[in-house]
């Protein structure tokens, strides 16, 4: 059974792939052999990796720019990786945080406050998706809500303005950020008293 579901995710990503790059499917359409090797290495590399990171990874080729499909392993790059196998291999040129793991480790608290810690700019979308889900679940909140939350550490739209505009009128910037993420505080204590 999950053999199948995997075979099903590679080839759903695998037709994604020859939509959106052409030449990638040139020799798979007259192949059927090679088109069921790829499928049978692209389920492979996949295992374990969650639909929706899957789904993240296609929009993240999408928004890449590209001109050709990415290998297998560039691929599971754009799904966030695998985060079993990033435990064990340490890569000591960069230390980057496991948003993922740190989610999955964080109790109740630690996820109620993942986007107070942490800024939406650094945080992987597919563990934004898991915030929204787990939410939506254990708190009943909306989308919106969750976004809010999400959108804490985030300069607020009305005010976007130029850096030279931001130098000469920082207090006041910061005194308004600081405002924003305070209404931001104040909803979610409201709410989870009413």
């Amino acid at each position: 059974m999950m053999i199948a579901e995997e075979k099903k995710t590679a080839a759903r990503a695998i037709s994604t792939l020859k939509v959106m790059f052409p030449s990638f499917a040139a020799k798979m359409d007259d192949d059927e052999e090679w088109m069921n090797f790829l499928i049978e290495e692209w389920s492979k590399g996949l295992s374990g990796i969650p639909m929706v990171d899957v789904l993240h990874g296609i929009e993240l080729v999408r928004r890449s720019g590209s001109e050709f499909a990415p290998s297998l392993p560039k691929f599971i790059e754009y799904c966030g990786g695998r985060p079993k196998l990033n435990k064990g291999l340490e890569d000591k040129r960069e230390t980057t945080k496991d948003y993922a793991q740190m989610w999955m480790n964080a109790d109740d608290k630690g996820k109620y406050r993942f986007f107070f810690d942490h800024p939406k700019s650094e945080v992987p979308g597919y563990v934004q998706v898991w915030f929204k889900n787990y939410n939506k679940q254990h708190r009943g909140w909306t989308n919106q809500e969750s976004q809010m939350m999400i959108n804490f550490h985030c300069q607020p739209q009305w005010l976007d303005i130029s850096d030279d505009e931001q130098e000469a009128r920082r207090e006041k910037i910061e005194k308004m950020k600081d405002d924003h993420q305070k209404n931001i505080i104040n909803y979610f204590m409201n709410r989870r008293s009413a």
